[in-house]
């Protein structure tokens, strides 16, 4: 059986309502029959409602201050997050997305020639029809030049320039595939992308005039493949020099 001092011990406790289920139980029994130790208990019962109401103050206190860490916390996050994201973007913006020029190698480009339905659109444009459902029946049917890639490439580009050289019309073109680190990674083999170099010329109508501009057809088409990007090239003004630096892969004509 418990002595009295062993309850007197876990009065304190017990005025906390802090014990377990069995602890109560065996205090309150011993209270019952200990006059001495009840007296205690209601001596500590009365010194207990004197104390402030659960020290209110220091538990706000406690509370503001859990909140203002909550708060740390979350801004640490998210501020971890946003310097995150910015690398990435710089990451990406810098490492994976610039692109170079892809050098020509023997088996780099694949040229196809075949024929396609091209149209005028309302602004007179001429322009191919790739749908096969097309409702267009105002068309003609014209050569198409597609040049591959071999290879994943990032871009693909191309310029044209269009002469008249000994009575002969002449369209040369020039085209560039490049390639990104982001690129290298991708899958698969030969590339989704093809340059299309279309006859006729894109050239618009002058209906205002009441001019009508003819199917262009080029007598001879000069198409060359450049090791340098379409846009640091100036075509009509340097075609010469391009076509001698470039590499000669299809020339003909397409009836």
């Amino acid at each position: 059986m418990i002595d009295c001092a062993t309850i007197r011990d876990l009065l304190p406790l017990y005025v906390d309502d802090v014990l377990s289920k069995e602890s109560k139980a065996l205090i309150s029994g011993h209270l019952a029959t200990c006059e001495s130790c009840k007296n205690e208990f209601a001596k500590m019962q009365s010194e207990f409602a004197k104390l402030p109401p659960n020290d209110g103050a220091k538990i706000d206190v406690l509370k503001s201050m859990k909140k203002k860490l909550f708060k740390k916390n979350v801004m640490v996050s998210l501020g971890s997050i946003a310097v995150l994201m910015v690398f990435a973007l710089c990451f990406i913006k810098w490492v994976l997305l610039p692109q170079t020029s892809i050098p020509y190698e023997n088996g780099l480009l694949r040229v196809e020639v075949s024929t396609t339905k091209v149209s005028r659109d309302a602004n007179g444009y001429l322009m191919v029809i790739t749908d096969p459902n097309s409702t267009i029946i105002d068309y003609v049917e014209r050569g198409v030049i597609d040049i591959v890639s071999s290879r994943k490439t990032a871009n693909r580009s191309s310029a044209s320039v269009y002469l008249e050289e000994n009575g002969e019309r002449v369209q040369i073109a020039f085209v560039n595939f490049t390639e990104s680190l982001l690129s290298k990674w991708e899958p698969g083999g030969e590339t989704a992308y093809a340059v299309r170099i279309v006859e006729p010329q894109n050239s618009q109508v002058l209906a205002e005039n009441g001019v009508d501009v003819e199917w262009e057809v080029f007598d001879r088409i000069e198409v060359y493949y450049i090791n340098q990007q379409i846009s640091e090239i100036n075509a009509e003004r340097d075609y010469v020099k391009l076509c001698n630096d470039g590499i000669l892969i299809w020339s003909g004509s397409l009836d």
